[in-house]
């Protein structure tokens, strides 16, 4: 049996022995399910370390500047990462305005290390967005999304996962990338394929690897999935053997810490990210850190530190935003941060039919009423 550790820029394959796989098989079956019997080491993506290997899914329209900084303060979480960002849309933006999209604001002044997270199908315009990114926002990593199923991204503009149809095309855009990135390491995030009749993933592994890229993050779902059905676990681990050097990262279904643990141990990946989990539980990187520890998860928010989170980032957008949009992102994040509550329905209906942000503040302050 052999488990894969990142070692520097590479992964390097070590054999367990006899007692170690025993033990190993005996989690498996449940006998030592409360038992830490590998702690993951940090992943390397070039020269950026990220420790402890948790990786904080980008999320249209969720994982802006102030989601980001609320994962920071619970702690935990090993690499943040933008919400994607159309490449030709930056460059145009900037231009046109002298201002970033709303995607990246915040990136200038906001603790790493963080991602930015780049979709494009014209190899020109993603060189140039690049080379943007690089040279003026300089950000800890540039990933390349190639497992986006939304219509305006895989299908208006054929970006995405749209581009798992053609891998070869795949590895063109991620060594121009690599090229335009300078010393800043690039990473790709797929699916395993556009549908199950095409499985690409190990294919993809490898062009990604031979054109550079120093990490690939793999989402257990074909693009054809959506987020339907469960995330195919065994299918993320069947591409490790078809990478040399860099990490496998994986992500899907990880709402857990003991999820998480599992996904170390059994599928041998080198970091896992999450992403839906995280919008309902911004503590959830810090609860899977102290499991891999050895320690104890440490007790949820209580209900008056839930109202204040929300309310803290209702003050954020209102101070950034225009009112409206504001209202908008505001409501589309307290639907999930009350997702557990008592009434959750009857909450996010209340949420979802605020007219201002003051009526939201007084649907939220009740929501949270003991």
């Amino acid at each position: 049996m052999r488990v894969y550790q990142p070692l520097g820029q590479s992964s390097m394959c070590t054999e367990l022995s006899a007692k170690e796989q025993e033990t190993i098989s005996r989690w498996k079956g449940g006998s030592l399910a409360a038992e830490r019997l590998l702690r993951p080491k940090p992943v390397a993506l070039g020269s950026v370390v990220v420790d402890p290997p948790l990786f904080q899914a980008p999320l249209l329209e969720y994982t802006n500047h102030f989601f980001r900084l609320l994962v920071r303060h619970f702690g935990g979480v090993g690499l943040t990462c933008t919400e994607l960002v159309h490449a030709r849309g930056l460059i145009e933006c900037y231009e046109r305005t002298g201002q970033l999209p709303e995607q990246l604001w915040g990136v200038d002044i906001e603790p790493g290390p963080l991602a930015i997270q780049l979709w494009e199908s014209d190899l020109q315009w993603l060189k140039r967005g690049v080379a943007f990114v690089a040279s003026q926002l300089r950000p800890s990593v540039i990933d390349l999304n190639f497992g986006c199923p939304s219509h305006r991204v895989a299908g208006h503009s054929g970006g995405g996962a749209a581009l798992l149809k053609t891998p070869e095309r795949i590895g063109e855009l991620v060594a121009a990338a690599v090229e335009s990135a300078g010393s800043i390491p690039v990473t790709v995030k797929i699916r395993l394929g556009w549908d199950p009749s095409t499985p690409v993933a190990a294919r993809v592994a490898q062009v990604v690897e031979q054109a550079g890229a120093a990490g690939l993050c793999v989402h257990g779902r074909y693009a054809t999935q959506r987020m339907g059905g469960k995330a195919d676990w065994n299918a993320i681990a069947a591409v490790r053997p078809h990478l040399c050097r860099i990490p496998l990262i994986g992500n899907g279904d990880i709402a857990t810490p003991q999820a998480a643990y599992r996904a170390f141990v059994h599928y041998s990946v080198d970091g896992v990210m999450i992403g839906r989990a995280a919008l309902s539980k911004p503590w959830i990187f810090r609860d899977i850190a102290a499991y891999l520890a050895g320690k104890p998860i440490p007790a949820p928010p209580t209900l008056d530190q839930k109202r204040e989170i929300l309310l803290g980032y209702i003050d954020r957008l209102e101070e950034s935003l225009a009112p409206r949009r504001a209202l908008v992102l505001a409501q589309k994040y307290a639907c999930r941060l009350v997702h557990e509550q008592v009434a959750a329905t009857r909450v996010r209906l209340a949420i979802s039919q605020a007219r201002s942000l003051a009526e939201l503040r007084r649907v939220v302050a009740q929501a949270f009423e003991r």
